[in-house]
């Protein structure tokens, strides 16, 4: 085994433990009931080299609220988990981003249209100044 394949398997040991430990330990997660569903570290090994895993990749959980198991996890760069989990946590849809900014550019304020889609005044102002949310484009404008 290469020095290269040695830091892989060490970086799939690390995820494997990291897994073990978010399902026993963080309370969002025993609240959920997220368990780690792979029957043993070989089948997490297996699956990780599978995936293709990368020195510094990630565990990433395609659906938020359910277990980590083969066809939920895949593994990626930090940058693309940092993507990714920042579209999950979002608080208004691509559909709902559109409706705000032409609610906003109507003359409607922040408030009002913040009570109308039950989030904060500072979420509403963050996307009608593209602060957040600057990857949704009008498609009839772009």
């Amino acid at each position: 085994m290469g020095a290269k394949q040695n830091e892989i398997e060490r970086l799939i040991k690390r995820r494997w433990h990291g897994v073990n430990w978010r399902c026993g330990n963080q309370k969002s997660y025993v609240r959920k009931q997220i368990k780690n569903e792979f029957s043993s570290f070989d089948e997490f090994r297996n699956h990780a080299l599978q995936c293709n895993i990368k020195l510094g990749d990630q565990t990433h959980r395609h659906c938020k609220d359910t277990s980590y198991f083969a066809d939920n996890v895949t593994f990626v760069s930090p940058e693309e988990h940092l993507r990714l989990s920042s579209i999950e946590k979002r608080k208004l849809s691509t559909s709902d981003v559109l409706i705000v900014r032409s609610m906003y550019v109507d003359g409607n304020s922040t408030y009002k249209i913040a009570r109308q889609f039950n989030v904060s005044q500072t979420v509403i102002w963050r996307c009608v100044n593209y602060v957040s949310y600057r990857d949704v484009v009008d498609p009839e404008t772009n």
